[in-house]
């Protein structure tokens, strides 16, 4: 009878475990996938400033040589506009540089060796606490690379908005 209850005292500990450790899984995974989907962005955001650039320079450029004169006021949103687009740009660049996360470490031999010789119920909550801080270490770095995304970003809406600006103004002088 007391075999019998610590039997299952050790089945409904194995349960919660497997269910703790299946949950996390699924939330590191998640993790990993958000990890994935910001630096596809992150690639594709840089790639529209970097073509953005271009455009609006020699658009800038051939105003330039057809004879429009820039004022002062143009002069100083050109270069805000320049500013914050080279803000966004090594913002974007620096957040693609490869960062390292953590994984799970479990087939490294020493790590492996020290595995095979635990107990089950040593070994599920050493996956349990690995799992957590490598969750922990990698959703700060993404929630840091995130932050950092959206001040890329709001900084390249206001170059572009300093852009419209900069138009309007002249088709207004033009008019």
């Amino acid at each position: 009878m007391k075999k019998s209850k610590q039997m299952k005292m050790q089945e409904e500990d194995r349960n919660r475990y497997n269910i703790l450790i299946d949950r996390g899984t699924e939330v590191f995974e998640r993790v990993e996938n958000n990890i994935y989907n910001l630096n596809d962005r992150n690639m594709t955001f840089m790639g529209i400033i970097l073509a953005t650039l271009s455009i609006i320079l020699t658009l800038v450029l051939f105003l330039r040589q057809m004879g429009l004169q820039f004022s002062n006021a143009d002069r100083i949103l050109l270069i805000f506009f320049c500013l914050f687009s080279a803000i966004s740009l090594v913002i974007t660049f620096s957040c693609s540089i490869l960062t390292k996360y953590m994984d799970l470490n479990i087939f490294e031999q020493k790590r492996f060796d020290e595995l095979v010789g635990m107990d089950e119920q040593t070994l599920l909550s050493d996956f349990l606490s690995h799992l957590k801080k490598s969750y922990e270490y990698n959703a700060s770095k993404y929630n840091k690379r995130t932050r950092w995304f959206t001040v890329a970003s709001y900084s390249f809406i206001i170059a572009n908005s300093m852009f419209i600006i900069f138009i309007i103004k002249n088709l207004i002088r033009g008019c």
